[in-house]
């Protein structure tokens, strides 16, 4: 509740950095995940994504990453 970020956007100013890198690791890792029955929903929400929406996931999450490592 008193988290500032909203866990239903994955790019933007309020998104979760939790969903995006959770989105881009999907994205990075599709194709050893796809084995996984478990995680086949998630891969076909995956596949629903536009190409820009992966895209600004992906620059987005390495924001993310590299904000991480200045700290």
């Amino acid at each position: 509740k008193s988290c500032r970020f909203n866990p239903g956007q994955s790019t933007g100013d309020d998104a979760c950095p939790f969903t995006t890198l959770y989105w881009d690791y999907l994205n990075q890792h599709a194709k050893a995940l796809a084995s996984n029955p478990r995680m086949l929903l998630q891969l076909k929400n995956l596949q629903k994504l536009s190409p820009q929406d992966i895209q600004a996931i992906s620059e987005q999450a390495q924001k993310h990453r590299e904000s991480v490592q200045t700290q």
